[in-house]
């Protein structure tokens, strides 16, 4: 992919080591990648473009926008991602009236006013950095839950743990200005002073910028008067790392409290909104929520905590390896990129297919009708009409290959119809070649086909047999190889057309997980998509066909209004043997699954 990322970078801060990570990550995963920020980072690597994006003067906001415009049209790129509250504001600006998705990763809490409440000015999906974040966005700031996903920074980190010092260090570090910044006052103030005196081997650092702050200058001074040699003031500083590798303890939050734990250091978490104290294996998972104190709910924190819980971090050493083992392991770069990449994949696909993509569910295709309480048949003649129809109406069939080809950049939006439709066939039966398969290809067009994968099933026994009803015939591996020829997609519809709810696990694998191994073997071709028998599943089943490793499923009635919501519940339209010219017309509709949802009161 072509990815842009904006953010604000007059100061090296975690969100914007976490940007240069990211960005590296995507290169190294053969993705083109440009940074666009504040003067001050010409050293990262990469296609660097300087434009002052935390200037939120309205004047430079406005040469900001067209400055991104120019490189939409230079660059193309296929998303842009923000990484600030400056840079949603231009890049969303920038992005309109375009087909370029805009994500944004929300580092933090945000000012809440009335226009943030009211107008969305994050793009097309937002990354929360944490649990607390996503119900910040949620509910103070009104914003769509079903997109925001929440996918914590990684971290990159190689090198082994470094034995503690001799002498014990403990380092605040982080952004200090704004909130973050009054807590770092109140920590030189009520805090350090009382550490420094019980603990007259300890060394305090600051890794930061308290001058901003009323009386951080003042309070920083008064504790270098009284504790002379024992104090030192950093400022900020591109290698985080160097210093927390020489720390005992560590206070910070979101990123530096990561790096942290993976370092081996013991953390004291203490953000912008809650002390969550001394970081543990039993507690470690809250604290993760409000991203180790920066984004949770205001809490008060007293002096004395803070003195206990370093006491404590000196002493307790227990909890540390298992903590840089759970953060390493957890919280790697490589899956989290992988992660962000379906949420590029996805706001992507709404920009280019906005509305919902109509999907027909067809059965079998004789030449004559049949009894079948079901209904799930179409004459060849209607057939033929419901074809002509869709040359009428000016739909163009596509298969689900095709829109994941799109999708991954694979065809262009030139090569994409105006007006796609999908028809999807279930069961395999053979009437589906010898008559669906000439009209199509009449046409110059294609379909999409789910089979069965057990070839000793040869009719369809799980519904007309017991009823004593005439079985069709389904298809054998060489018919379905036949239409594999003729350009038809091939889906897997489990082994043997089994009920998976009532399944057990082991079961449930065969069906799902075996039957694209077997087809794909067997046809030599690659299987994308499940469609679920009878459209009845639960959330384990939807599970087991994504962990299996398809790319969608289909249901009938399940299904959101776009398939991006869930491409493992895509609803699809059921077709009957009577549809006429104004059902077929309005099934084949791109406003047909709104009204669906309306009509029946969801």
């Amino acid at each position: 992919m072509r990815i842009l990322h904006i953010f604000s970078g007059n100061v090296f801060t975690g969100a914007v080591e976490h940007v240069a990570e990211l960005a590296e990550q995507q290169r190294l995963n053969g993705d083109t990648v440009w940074l666009m920020a504040d003067a001050g980072q010409e050293h990262r690597a990469g296609n660097y473009i300087q434009q002052p994006i935390s200037n939120r003067n309205y004047y430079v906001r406005l040469k900001n926008i067209l400055a991104i415009r120019n490189q939409i049209r230079d660059l193309k790129p296929d998303v842009i991602h923000a990484h600030s509250r400056a840079a949603s504001w231009v890049a969303k600006r920038a992005c309109q009236d375009s087909k370029i998705a805009l994500i944004s990763t929300v580092h933090g809490r945000q000012h809440i006013h009335y226009s943030s409440k009211k107008f969305n000015d994050y793009g097309d999906e937002i990354i929360a950095i944490s649990q607390g974040v996503r119900d910040h966005l949620v509910e103070e700031l009104n914003k769509n839950p079903l997109r925001i996903h929440v996918i914590p920074n990684a971290l990159t980190y190689s090198k082994e743990i470094l034995p503690l010092p001799i002498n014990p260090v403990l380092s605040l570090i982080g952004r200090l200005n704004g909130p973050k910044g009054k807590e770092a006052v109140r920590l030189m103030r009520e805090v350090f002073p009382e550490l420094l005196s019980a603990h007259p081997e300890l060394d305090i650092v600051l890794v930061g910028d308290v001058a901003s702050q009323e009386d951080g200058n003042s309070a920083w001074a008064i504790l270098e008067q009284n504790f002379p040699g024992r104090v030192t003031k950093a400022g900020f500083v591109d290698d985080i790392q160097a210093y927390v590798d020489a720390s005992s303890v560590v206070i910070g939050a979101g990123r530096v409290a990561l790096r942290a734990l993976a370092s081996g250091r013991p953390v004291l978490a203490l953000g912008e909104t809650e002390f969550c104290g001394l970081v543990t294996i039993e507690n470690f998972d809250q604290a993760l929520i409000s991203n180790f104190g920066d984004n949770g709910p205001t809490e008060t924190w007293e002096a004395s905590e803070v003195i206990a819980a370093f006491n404590l971090a000196l002493t307790a050493t227990g909890d540390q390896e298992l903590l840089a083992s759970k953060v390493r392991n957890s919280f790697s770069l490589a899956e989290k990129c992988a992660e962000i990449k379906v949420i590029y994949l996805k706001a992507r696909m709404r920009k280019l297919v906005p509305d919902w993509l109509p999907v027909l569910m067809y059965h079998k295709v004789p030449k004559k009708p049949i009894d079948s309480p079901h209904r799930i048949f179409v004459t060849r003649e209607n057939f033929q009409r419901h074809m002509n129809l869709l040359r009428i109406f000016n739909r163009t069939p596509v298969t689900f290959e095709d829109y994941f080809a799109l999708r991954n950049g694979e065809m262009s939006l030139e090569q994409w119809p105006k007006n796609p439709v999908v028809l999807t066939f279930d069961d395999g039966y053979l009437d589906n070649l010898t008559n669906a398969l000439p009209i199509l290809k009449a046409k110059g067009w294609k379909a999409t086909l789910f089979a069965l994968v057990d070839r000793t099933q040869k009719e369809n026994f799980w519904d007309e047999a017991e009823r004593g009803l005439e079985t069709s015939r389904l298809m054998d591996a060489e018919d379905l190889q036949k239409m594999r020829n003729e350009g038809w997609e091939i889906g897997a519809h489990t082994y043997t057309h089994k009920h998976l709810p009532e399944l057990i696990n082991e079961e449930l694998k065969h069906e799902i997980s075996d039957g694209k191994h077997d087809l794909e073997a067997e046809l030599k071709t690659q299987i994308l998509g499940f469609a679920y028998p009878y459209g009845d599943f639960g959330m384990r089943d939807e599970n087991m066909v994504r962990d299996a490793g398809y790319a969608y499923a289909v249901a009938t009635d399940s299904g959101a209004l776009h398939q991006e919501d869930n491409l493992f519940r895509i609803f699809r339209v059921n077709i009957f043997p009577e549809e006429g010219f104004f059902s077929f017309w309005k099934k084949t509709s791109r406003w047909y699954r709104k009204y669906y949802f309306k009509k029946r009161g969801r």
